[in-house]
């Protein structure tokens, strides 16, 4: 019984120490999946990761601000932060990645520091803190300042592209241009020489109406385009009024029409050919028959022989000479002298 019984135990400690070398070895696999998947420029777990060209996987704002500040670029290449090698800035989103890390920390697989860090970092980003958010609201206010009439410090209602580049607010730029009578005037943000053709910037007010209406821009500059909106709203809706049949502006643009085709009118006619005189006009102012009978007869010139003229001879002061041809005709030629 007692040989029998150590040697149960011997065996369930020889099984214990094979479960616990088992463990330990899945521990270290654990430990080096949390190494591969590390950012190289964070040394943490990525929340946003992304694989880069050199085939490594970074935290997405980490290598964005590398590849923003790494020296020595050459035709939109940087050397990697892992190999100092060359390559591309096309990053890809590792989403099988945080899938996996997302899993193994929740589960406990992934625990120690690295997995502290991650968990406190997904939870700022899932609370709207977290430096990905940051930097979206970052990216929509400097989109909305890019947008920013130079003029009104607004952002346009009816926005206008000039020649030099830049949008501005329709009505404040035409008034710029007012105030600056030779076809050459200066842009107001450069001072340098430019054209006064202006272009619809139609993208541009579909852009801020979408930002502004969902929210995605807000504060004092969404509160006071949404104001002018509505003036311009209510500018049109009584201009519409104003035309319709009955309305002033309808009679107003009725009598400016009649004017326009009245004036058309006068200028055709003063244009238009002298007509024909009528046929039974023509008749009256014909000469009479005792009248053409009473005009003497057209001169017409004496009719001549050939025959009397050939035997008359040559005018005086001309000469004759014949000569007979090999074919025996004879041919001649007049000269004067």
């Amino acid at each position: 019984m007692a040989a029998s019984a150590a040697k149960a135990a011997s065996g369930s400690e020889a099984e214990s120490a094979a479960e616990s070398a088992e463990n330990k070895r899945y521990r270290q696999a654990i430990d080096d999946v949390a190494d591969v998947y590390v950012c190289p420029i964070t040394a943490e777990l990525p929340i946003d990761p992304v694989t880069a060209e050199d085939g490594r996987c970074y935290e997405r704002w980490a290598i964005e601000e590398w590849f923003a500040k790494a020296p020595n670029q050459f035709q939109g290449q940087v050397k990697s932060p892992v190999t100092s090698e060359m390559m591309g800035k096309r990053l890809v989103p590792a989403v099988q990645v945080r899938n996996t890390l997302k899993r193994l920390v929740e589960t406990g697989v992934i625990s120690g520091a690295l997995a502290d860090t991650w968990k406190k970092d997904m939870a700022k980003e899932e609370d709207g803190a977290g430096g990905e958010n940051k930097r979206y609201r970052q990216d929509i206010d400097d989109v909305a300042d890019v947008y920013v009439c130079p003029i009104t410090a607004e952002l346009p209602v009816d926005p206008v592209t000039a020649e030099d580049g830049r949008c501005y607010e329709r009505h404040a730029i035409e008034e710029w241009f007012a105030r600056q009578p030779e076809p050459q005037v200066r842009s107001p943000v450069t001072n340098e020489p430019m054209g006064k053709r202006l272009l619809p910037a139609v993208q541009v007010r579909n852009t801020l109406r979408r930002l502004v209406e969902s929210g995605v821009i807000s504060g004092s500059k969404a509160d006071a385009w949404k104001k002018a909106m509505a003036e311009e709203a209510e500018r049109w809706k009584k201009e519409e009024e104003r035309c319709r049949p009955g309305g002033e502006g309808f009679h107003e643009a009725k009598s400016r029409f009649e004017e326009s085709v009245a004036e058309s009118a006068v200028a055709e006619s003063a244009a238009e050919p002298a007509a024909e005189p009528a046929a039974e006009d023509r008749v009256a102012h014909a000469p009479s028959p005792s009248a053409r009978a009473a005009e003497p007869p057209p001169t017409l010139a004496p009719s001549v022989n050939p025959v009397e003229e050939a035997a008359a001879g040559p005018p005086p002061g001309w000469s004759v000479e014949l000569r007979e041809t090999t074919t025996g005709s004879v041919s001649g030629s007049g000269y004067q002298g």
